[in-house]
């Protein structure tokens, strides 16, 4: 992706693959209730936690 995408436009942090998303509307729970500490719900989180910092760079800038 960083070759198509080459001015730093992809984030970094990466969401992996995880069973329990598919398992989770099963039982009518969002992913960070129903397996909080899992790594899904982990690699939304450092997405975000990407998202915010980037925000908060450019809101300085």
């Amino acid at each position: 992706m960083r070759k198509d995408f080459p001015s730093g436009d992809v984030l970094d942090a990466v969401i992996r693959d995880d069973n329990r998303f598919r398992e989770a509307p099963a039982w009518r729970k969002p992913m960070a209730q129903f397996d909080p500490d899992g790594k899904g719900d982990q690699d939304y989180r450092a997405v975000l936690d990407e998202l915010l910092s980037r925000e908060v760079a450019n809101a300085s800038a």
